[in-house]
């Protein structure tokens, strides 16, 4: 006789994409920004009311964040657990000037460390961080 066993897949898949509803107005130093629109968030582990994602696992994640701003500069931080992971900065300081900057991060996290985006402690940011249709700031 021959067993076959019957193997089973489980989806260990974890990942969100968010993005600003609306412009966010002047946000100030250390200020947390909260990507209110959440189009995927496969393990429900990105909250939409905080900004922050919260890691279910251990292991190695990939954060991307997009930021559009115009008239305007201002330094964002990827933040793990209070300490910064990186940080972009938009120079947008022209009249009637566009610029979106990117960065992402690869980090190795462990079970229910808290990952979030904001304004610099350092850098006084300066005009609006634009979201719409044609640009989206976006957290992934």
């Amino acid at each position: 006789k021959r067993l076959i066993e019957g193997s089973s897949t489980v989806n260990t898949a974890i990942g969100f994409y968010a993005y600003l509803s609306r412009n966010e107005i002047n946000p100030g130093l250390h200020h947390t920004i909260i990507f209110d629109v959440g189009k995927t968030n496969i393990g429900s582990e990105y909250n939409t009311f905080s900004g922050i994602f919260t890691t279910p696992r251990d292991g190695l994640y990939a954060f991307a964040v997009t930021i559009t701003m115009n008239n305007a500069y201002a330094s964002y931080d990827i933040v793990r657990n209070n300490e910064v992971q990186g940080t972009l900065i938009v120079d947008a300081e022209q009249n009637v000037e566009y610029r979106s900057s990117s960065m992402t991060v690869l980090l190795t996290l462990v079970q229910g460390d808290a990952v979030f985006v904001r304004t610099s402690a350092t850098f006084t940011p300066h005009g609006n961080i634009l979201s719409s249709k044609d640009a989206r700031s976006s957290f992934a």
